[in-house]
């Protein structure tokens, strides 16, 4: 993960992409849907479905302290393809849960403002 983190950072340099190394809190998370930014966030494949594989998922909004994300893999068809898309309303507990992947609890966001930063 870290790897590829380095890399995600060398390529936004390159293509003159803003980037902040903060942790998505819920207070980050949550003004940033209020200003109109949606985020794709990386969750673990554990906590979400049986197959056990970090995906992307995309997170929208909120109600409350509920992140709405749409979930482009959810559905598996019987040879473990994305079969189905789904969208939930995750309580904040459970969402943090997903967006921490193995013992180092790391994560990945990718907040996307509108406009210019």
């Amino acid at each position: 993960m870290r790897l590829t983190q380095l890399a995600f950072q060398r390529e936004a340099k390159a293509l003159g992409v803003p980037t902040h190394l903060t942790p998505v809190s819920e207070s980050v998370l949550m003004r940033a849907f209020a200003a109109g930014s949606v985020v794709v966030v990386l969750v673990s494949g554990y906590h979400m479905v049986a197959r056990g594989r970090p995906h992307w998922i995309f997170a929208f909004g909120r109600d409350g302290r509920r992140v709405l994300m749409h979930d482009p893999a959810a559905i598996r068809g019987d040879q473990g393809m994305a079969a189905a898309a789904e969208t939930y309303a995750v309580p904040w507990p459970a969402f943090e849960r997903v967006t921490h992947l193995g013992r180092e609890r790391l994560s990945a966001a990718i907040v996307i403002r509108k406009g210019h930063s």
